[in-house]
């Protein structure tokens, strides 16, 4: 379980203080603050902050917060709000990117990192990177890493046939295979302690 965080803005206020309380009690939501551009609904900390507590709620809960609050409408309804234009600006962007090569899995997953002109991270932390800049490294990457095998989950049951097949076999590489230790999650949790 995760604990509650300091806001970010009035979007993630908003969530944090009806966490705070009882289901069933919600404060009408505030939508002042919303990021209004396509940059700044993909930049907005807030916006993104609010959502990911709003998801927490399914994936493992939240350290002293009612778990009914899950499936509290008006948590739900503002969560819906806050997904469409986050949804549309992805949208757009996916609709804008170069399109991929058909052929197999891998030889379209190499196309798609072929295409990425910028600079490679990792290589940079491997050769020059410091001890500062990988704990801020993991940090970023934590809400993201601790959690990465979880939401793909819930598309195994909407995919069918060899995509169904592949992901299950995906999932099962990062949950460890069976193995505890292995998983992916767990040997991020372990670098962040290291």
């Amino acid at each position: 379980m995760i604990e509650l965080t300091q806001a970010r803005g009035p979007l993630s206020g908003w969530v944090i203080s009806q966490l705070r309380g009882s289901p069933g009690w919600a404060a009408a939501p505030t939508f002042e603050g919303l990021p209004r551009t396509e940059t700044e609904v993909l930049a907005s900390d807030d916006l993104h902050l609010a959502l990911y507590l709003c998801y927490e709620l399914a994936f493992g809960g939240i350290e002293g917060v009612d778990e009914r609050w899950e499936w509290d409408p008006d948590l739900l309804s503002f969560r819906a709000a806050l997904e469409a234009p986050f949804e549309s600006a992805v949208r757009r962007r996916v609709a804008t990117a170069p399109p991929v090569p058909v052929g197999t899995i891998d030889a379209r997953l190499r196309a798609v990192l072929r295409m990425d002109s910028g600079p490679s991270l990792s290589r940079f932390l491997e050769r020059t990177g410091t001890v500062d800049q990988y704990r801020e490294f993991l940090v970023h990457r934590s809400a993201y890493q601790l959690r990465e095998a979880d939401p793909h989950s819930f598309g195994i049951p909407r995919l069918q046939g060899p995509a169904k097949a592949a992901l299950v076999q995906i999932q099962a590489d990062e949950y460890g295979g069976g193995d505890a230790s292995w998983m992916h999650s767990a040997l991020f949790a372990r670098s962040m302690r290291a």
